[in-house]
């Protein structure tokens, strides 16, 4: 028998731990096509917020370099948490 082991993010272990303990006949179907694991991301990926931080990640990735320091770093995110009332 082969075994495949999967490592899931914490969103994708609470949806399918939802899936398993909802009662028979409500769980939505899991098919090849769509694997569980991204499923919670096709949810998200339409988010502009989502779509800004993913830009963001890939041009600092793409700076090779940092110029801010992590206490810097830090605190720009605490403030944009602020900013949103998210904080």
């Amino acid at each position: 028998m082969t075994v495949m082991q999967k490592t899931l993010t914490e969103p994708s272990r609470d949806w399918v731990k939802t899936q398993i303990t909802t009662p028979p006949g409500t769980k939505q179907k899991i098919t090849t096509e769509a694997p569980v694991n991204n499923h919670p991301t096709r949810c998200w990926e339409g988010s502009t917020e989502i779509r800004t931080i993913r830009a963001k990640l890939i041009e600092g990735e793409n700076s090779g370099f940092i110029r801010q320091s992590p206490e810097e770093i830090l605190a720009e995110f605490k403030a944009e948490l602020k900013q949103y009332g998210r904080l």
